[in-house]
């Protein structure tokens, strides 16, 4: 279940990251094609559409700049940081762990335990 939840934060990243990026260049790249379009709609009638999309190109580089930071938040948290709850099942699924477990649990007796634990250290 964790390594599924952290595949979808990875992909979750990835997904805003390229978002964001399309946005920059949507932001930064169309502002003399949309007054071209703009010029083209006054004549067509369709000059109020192109009005609202410099509006929308303007939002753009704001939304492109949190997508971006947003998704390179998640990415960093599930891909570069480890997981505690990962280090520490590590930590706890060792044989000794295990063999620490059993004892304590009154699955085997002291004398097993102790014969076990040596044949683990050899």
């Amino acid at each position: 279940m964790a390594a599924e939840k952290q595949r979808l934060l990875i992909a979750l990243g990835w997904i805003l990251l390229v978002i964001g990026f399309i946005l920059l260049v949507f932001g930064f790249g169309s502002e003399e094609w949309i007054h071209q379009q703009a010029i083209m709609g006054a004549f067509t009638g369709d000059y109020q559409f192109w009005v609202n999309m410099e509006s929308f190109r303007q939002l753009c580089i704001p939304l492109s700049i949190f997508f971006i930071i947003f998704g390179g938040i998640i990415l960093f948290s599930q891909m570069i940081i480890p997981s505690k709850k990962e280090n520490k099942s590590m930590k706890e699924n060792t044989p000794i762990n295990i063999l620490r477990l059993r004892y304590a649990k009154g699955e085997i007796t002291k004398e097993q335990y102790e014969q076990m634990k040596k044949d683990l250290e050899k």
